[in-house]
């Protein structure tokens, strides 16, 4: 697998992730702006996020119950005009998010991972605004046949892992994360059941998703309004 895979999040100091939680910290920055500002140093081909994440981006994208049906077929992707723009990539797998346009506010085109046995009426919606779609059976072992469809049809070479902590904590599992660029915001919630970074939901509690994964710093730079960005590339033991 060639495409690199960067999990670029910001955290408070006890790296969770739901910022109306944070304190307020002692120089008032743009949390945006910042976390824009160091994305741009990876020259990236799209981002990854989850559905819940997605659904918070953009008030015309709608929610709803599963579109999934009993009846598994052989499907095929569909690839919509994306004409060499920036891809927002959603891990929708019962296809419970429902689009507008395949563009989002910020100009990214729109692919939809979802499971082969989505409904054929959720599949022609997505068809008929443009939106891209791949496929996806459930669990972590799946990931890594989505990045080579992301391969094979965009030609994406360097992806930005987004999150939520789920999915991040899908791919760390996967072994699929090169790097962590971590953005250390100065304030802190404190509370627990909040999450994380990487918030693996496997049902194997006992099975670390971590496990063999060694971390390597890159390089520690300071921001705007005492922001420290944390790069470490992500190497795994057999």
């Amino acid at each position: 697998m060639k495409c690199r895979i960067i999990c670029h999040m910001i955290s408070s100091i006890d790296g969770r992730l739901k910022t109306a939680r944070w304190t307020k910290p002692f120089i008032k920055t743009d949390i945006s702006t910042v976390y824009d500002e160091a994305a741009n140093l990876y020259h990236y081909d799209g981002w990854i996020i989850g559905r819940k994440t997605m659904s918070e981006l953009d008030d015309s994208i709608s929610e709803k119950e599963s579109s999934l049906t009993d009846v598994i077929v052989d499907r095929l992707p569909f690839i919509g005009d994306f004409s060499g723009k920036k891809l927002g990539i959603v891990f929708d797998l019962k296809g419970k998010l429902h689009y507008k346009t395949c563009l989002l506010p910020s100009g990214e085109h729109i692919v939809a991972v979802v499971s082969p046995n989505v409904k054929s009426e959720y599949l022609d919606e997505l068809k008929q605004v443009g939106v891209s779609y791949i496929f996806a059976k459930d669990g972590y072992e799946a990931i890594a046949e989505v990045i080579r469809d992301l391969e094979k049809y965009f030609a994406v070479k360097n992806l930005l892992l987004e999150g939520g902590g789920a999915v991040n904590g899908s791919f760390l599992k996967a072994k699929l994360i090169n790097e962590f660029s971590i953005l250390v915001y100065p304030s802190v919630d404190g509370m627990s059941g909040i999450d994380s970074i990487v918030n693996y939901q496997g049902e194997d509690k006992s099975d670390i998703p971590g496990k063999g994964a060694q971390l390597h710093l890159l390089t520690c730079e300071k921001f705007s309004g005492d922001v420290v960005l944390l790069r470490y590339a992500v190497s795994y033991a057999d």
